[in-house]
């Protein structure tokens, strides 16, 4: 946590990274020279722990800080109660979020969806998850870190301080950013699925089950997942604790309403699972988009305006759908299911042909502001002190 205060990504990175590995080769050993099967696992997991508390007490004694600061100051007392009722709101938050993320299990256990349904969606959602887990989590931590510092440092100066960098102006260029990437998904990722489940595990679970439409779906997930992760991460980094508060309301009622659709299309399978995240999830886009539309930049009181300054542009917009069409085309005309490794190579000759088209007509033409605010945030964010 530290570390991620201390805009330190590539430390953080690296001593992540190594911890990730070391657990791997524990994990490995333990299953393949000392046969303890499950329990290697959990070895595995202390190693990375051990790892992580290793690398970071070298990381910060070798930049000369003391440990001790780290510390609770009075012990394990916290006498700062506003602390404590921030701190119970956020474990109020995981509570509901912890509904919101396991719900479509519990619908599965209570009405005990078929074996077939709960492989499949076992299966894609394994798969799927890694994106985010390796791609989006870390940007939206990244996003959590640069949000609350900036704000700290705007409420600190007041309208009188002047910032190289406006908070609203990074969410609107991290906004657009990741649903430009989470629409690489959507408009890509139902045409390849059948391919990628055939490359990874054969015949059986690309053509025998309803796997790969399920994966496909599951691609359309990612996409809301990408918005969804980097505006609640501006909630969470500037809302005070009446908008934590209302927040765990609003969780509240998309856990009721998440478990409603699962179980309302509970007949579809792992889709009608995949669905009923989806909308829950679109549910709290709403709510972060509003959130970030109304608020006030305490270095400038200035306030977003038209929520679709968050949204790629609407030429954009019809360019993908073009590219989806396409790909739509090339998979009912040339792959046709793996017909050959041939048609399976032209049909990702024409996604990567597509994919290369639509990258530099953005580029170029449709988000050429985009670039150029990405590239000066940058330059401005690698400038800036690394201070705790």
């Amino acid at each position: 946590v530290a570390a991620q205060a201390q805009l330190e990504y590539r430390a953080r990175s690296l001593i992540e990274g190594l911890a990730v590995f070391f657990r791997c080769v524990v994990q490995f050993l333990g299953v393949m020279a000392f046969n303890l099967n499950l329990i290697a696992f959990a070895y595995g997991y202390v190693a990375y722990a051990g790892c992580l508390l290793a690398c970071y007490v070298v990381f910060f004694l070798r930049r000369g800080v003391d440990l001790i600061e780290l510390m609770p100051s009075d012990g394990f007392r916290i006498a700062d109660r506003n602390l404590v009722t921030l701190a119970s709101d956020l474990s109020f938050q995981q509570v509901w979020k912890l509904l919101l993320q396991e719900g479509e299990k519990m619908v599965m256990m209570t009405f005990r969806m078929a074996a077939t349904d709960q492989a499949i969606y076992s299966l894609v959602f394994n798969l799927g998850s890694l994106v985010v887990r390796f791609v989006f989590l870390p940007v939206e931590e990244s996003a959590y870190a640069t949000y609350g510092k900036l704000n700290d440092i705007a409420q600190r100066q007041g309208s009188s301080g002047k910032t190289e960098i406006s908070l609203l102006s990074l969410v609107a260029v991290m906004t657009r950013v990741m649903s430009l990437i989470g629409m690489v998904f959507v408009t890509f990722g139902p045409s390849y699925s059948h391919l990628l489940l055939h490359l990874l595990y054969g015949n059986k679970w690309s053509n025998e089950f309803e796997a790969a439409p399920t994966l496909g779906v599951y691609c359309m997930f990612v996409g809301v997942v990408a918005v969804n992760g980097i505006t609640e991460a501006f909630v969470h980094a500037v809302g005070d604790q009446a908008d934590v508060r209302m927040f765990n309301g609003w969780l509240f009622l998309f856990s009721a309403v998440h478990l409603g659709t699962s179980v309302a299309l509970f007949d579809l399978g792992a889709i009608g699972l995949i669905l009923a995240n989806c909308i829950s999830m679109s549910l709290r886009i709403v709510v972060s988009v509003r959130f970030i539309s109304t608020w006030q930049d305490p270095s400038n009181h200035a306030r977003l305006g038209s929520f679709m300054s968050l949204f790629p542009r609407i030429g954009t917009l019809v360019a993908f759908f073009v590219v989806r069409q396409v790909v739509i085309a090339s998979e009912a005309h040339l792959y046709r299911q793996f017909a050959s490794w041939f048609a399976a190579a032209a049909h990702v000759a024409v996604g990567g042909a597509c994919l290369l088209g639509l990258a530099l007509t953005s580029v170029v033409l449709l988000e050429r502001d985009l670039v150029q605010q990405v590239s000066a945030l940058r330059r401005v964010l690698a400038s800036a002190p690394k201070t705790a």
